[in-house]
């Protein structure tokens, strides 16, 4: 059965938010309280808990949303994020095996080492020329 042949379509097969997507933004929404009145949240707790969280460390300190120390967050996330990106090729191509975490700590290593040396700042940086 299509969206398009309604003559096998019933009631609640319509209604079904499904087969029927949402044509604007109220109906996105009015389909988004659908699903968390429903039981599914979705994202929604995830949402919640960062803006918590920016919420609690914007009150405790002033400068966290600024853009110099999101800049420095930023900088800060690059070397995490390059070995989850490792991780996750390693596990999408189905190759998971006890390796992949002496891998991803001996590359950590490295990459501390060569940034050491080469005098790479490690830590929060003063951005002000930005």
């Amino acid at each position: 059965m299509t969206i398009l042949d309604t003559s096998e379509a019933t009631a609640t097969d319509l209604q079904d938010e499904r087969l029927v997507s949402p044509q604007g933004i109220t109906d996105s929404i009015r389909a988004t309280i659908r699903r968390v009145r429903g039981g599914d949240l979705g994202v929604l707790p995830v949402v919640a808990g960062i803006v918590v969280i920016w919420t609690i460390f914007q009150l405790l300190n002033p400068t966290f949303l600024s853009s110099t120390n999101l800049v420095n967050l930023s900088f800060d996330m690059v070397p995490v994020g390059v070995l989850a990106l490792g991780i996750v090729c390693v596990l999408l191509v189905g190759q998971i095996d006890l390796s992949v975490g002496s891998v991803s700590g001996a590359s950590a290593a490295v990459t501390a080492v060569v940034m050491v040396k080469n005098e790479q700042p490690m830590g929060p940086v003063s951005y002000t020329h930005l």
